[in-house]
């Protein structure tokens, strides 16, 4: 499952215009492979996105069949676009079902914040963070 949850994300975000709150913050839009990444982050990369997917819990007896965990990760030159660009993200994010709609699920944000990871190089980029829960009804 958590290809699957990789995959929508994926698509979520290149599907993005410049327009949209993400990227307008950002500056850019997402490319796959230029500044949207999964599942590891570009060592040499700034101002990047990257999916990362985690195993979540078991499947719950309320009827949600999956309980996937994934991570985004922003790695930018500036703190502060970085934070309101993960804000972004968060407020559009949490809650919604458009984003897995394919699949019947819906995304929660685990922090109501993003939280910054990492500090490099004296400060030349941060990393910020952020989980989301990815919960697919049964079906």
């Amino acid at each position: 499952m958590a290809t699957v949850i990789v995959d929508e994300f994926r698509k979520y975000f290149s599907n993005l215009t410049a327009t949209n709150d993400i990227c307008s913050v950002l500056g850019t839009t997402f490319t796959e492979g230029t500044n949207l990444f999964v599942g590891m982050e570009p060592p040499k990369k700034n101002n990047c996105l990257t999916i990362i997917p985690f195993a979540g819990s078991p499947p719950s007896p309320e009827g949600d069949r999956h309980d996937s965990i994934v991570q985004l990760r922003l790695k930018t030159e500036q703190r502060k676009k970085g934070l309101e660009t993960m804000q972004s993200i968060i407020n559009t994010l949490h809650n919604n079902t458009t984003v897995c709609s394919s699949t019947n699920g819906r995304i929660e944000s685990t922090t109501s914040i993003p939280f910054i990871a990492e500090v490099h190089e004296g400060g030349q980029y941060v990393i910020i963070v952020s989980n989301f829960h990815t919960k697919y009804i049964k079906i």
